[in-house]
């Protein structure tokens, strides 16, 4: 145990070789495109606002129709029951 507390790289580091990308640093890779350099602030969050409501509609959809066709998949064999009252 004290010696993992030794290491210098994380254990992510030392199986992949590489340092784990977090989502700040992927929404400041982001930020420092040159496309969004001439942006405000206000019209980048906008924009950003937009695209993860399309993403957001999206996915909504794509869960409708995986649902749907799983529901399918499931009743495909199966058949209806009736109960006798006795």
């Amino acid at each position: 145990m004290f010696a993992i507390r030794q290491i210098v790289h994380t254990p992510y580091e030392i199986v992949f070789g590489r340092c784990v990308t977090r989502p700040l640093d992927l929404l400041y890779s982001g930020w420092s495109d040159d496309m969004y350099k001439e942006m405000e602030v206000s019209d980048w969050v906008e924009t950003l606002k937009d695209r993860l409501t399309v993403i957001a509609y999206m996915s909504f959809v794509n869960e409708s129709n995986v649902g749907k066709k799983s529901a399918l998949l499931f009743n495909r064999n199966k058949s209806e029951k009736t109960l006798k009252v006795a």
